[in-house]
């Protein structure tokens, strides 16, 4: 039931793009004003992994874990008995992010926080002898407990910043596949560590999502296909879909339109993370047929794509040149508006996406 102090959830911003969470360079002041500009329908909370330890995606949610710390050694994160000095950067860095983010986005309707999720976090941070710390069954359990709660407090302090903007929640869970398939090594990578059932997995999760209700949640499990049996268990409310590399088999295809159907959005991965340096403008229908083409053949109208359909690039930004994120999230709302207007694609290719301007 909703309360006073808990607002329902956003709507999904109308005729919105926006990216993943990593951007390049060292100052988020930046990196905010360009996410702003670009993709001010959905701006999102950067993390800017070139700050070093602490500043990474592992790292930034560590910074949230209650009662949980970690060090950096050799092989990565691993449990530590206090906070470290790592974590504790990690949590200067994000508090300074945060008001940065209360400076910049005070107007944005709607912004998106990303967080790893509690099973690719137990695949990357290691017990203290030096395991994954998935292989521990109640080692999970108190990371779950711990993520859900770091996250809550998150989710409260950016609604004490922003107190009119409404909030999405993205799990970044890009070796949930592996979790699930049993294929991550061990420690000593001559075996693989024995899979979790899915029911587990799904219990994590749902324990996760919630202790942030009111917010929208979407599940980023990599460019590989996402576990979509687990979409609706959980209740996400959106998905992360790479179109680029997105196959057109019945296999590939039914589970997307399935999830349309059911009212899932789809962050829809569609600008290319790395432009080229040269060449000739690209037509802006070019650029949207990765989504229009096997979208449209599934027979979904176009009022159903501008709904449920938010492009992204097709991958993190971090390792690209400042210039060409700028270009990249300015494709991805110019396919948004595409969308949007409905428009056949055929009937925009005279309207071109100029790559450099």
């Amino acid at each position: 039931m909703t309360t006073a102090e808990t607002p329902p959830p956003p709507a999904w911003p109308a005729a919105a793009a926006t990216g993943l969470g990593a951007m390049p360079g060292h100052d988020v002041a930046e990196s905010l004003r360009v996410i702003v500009g670009e993709v001010p329908e959905l701006p999102f909370l950067p993390v800017l992994p070139a700050r070093g330890v602490g500043a990474d995606p592992v790292g930034r949610s560590i910074a949230l874990l209650v009662d949980i710390w970690a060090d950096v050694v050799p092989s990565g994160w691993r449990v530590s008995r206090r906070p470290s000095r790592d974590v504790r950067r990690g949590r200067d860095l994000l508090d300074r992010d945060l008001d940065t983010l209360e400076e910049l986005a005070s107007a944005a309707g709607t912004v998106k926080l990303q967080v790893c999720g509690p099973w690719t976090l137990g695949a990357e941070l290691e017990t203290s002898a030096g395991n994954r710390m998935l292989t521990d069954a109640g080692a999970m359990d108190d990371l779950v407990a711990s993520l859900a709660e770091g996250l809550a407090q998150h989710v409260a302090e950016v609604r004490r910043r922003l107190p009119h903007a409404g909030l999405v929640v993205q799990l970044e869970e890009r070796l949930l596949p592996a979790v699930l398939a049993g294929a991550l090594p061990t420690a000593s990578g001559l075996s693989t560590v024995r899979a979790v059932e899915e029911a587990v997995v799904r219990d994590g999760l749902r324990a996760v999502l919630a202790a942030v209700p009111g917010v929208r949640t979407a599940l980023d499990a990599g460019r590989r296909p996402p576990p979509w049996s687990l979409l609706g268990a959980v209740g996400f409310d959106a998905v992360r879909v790479d179109f680029t590399s997105l196959g057109r088999t019945a296999a590939e295809l039914d589970p997307v339109g399935e999830a349309l159907n059911a009212g899932t959005v789809l962050l829809a991965g569609v600008i290319p993370p790395a432009a080229p340096a040269n060449g000739p403008a690209v037509p802006l229908a070019e650029r949207a047929r990765p989504i229009t083409e096997p979208l449209r053949a599934l027979g979904f109208p176009d009022a159903t794509l501008a709904s449920l359909i938010v492009p992204t690039p097709a991958g993190g930004l971090d390792a690209v040149p400042g210039g060409t994120a700028v270009q990249v999230l300015r494709s991805a709302r110019e396919v948004a508006r595409l969308l949007a207007e409905g428009a056949g694609a055929d009937g925009l290719d005279d309207h071109p996406i100029d790559a450099h301007r």
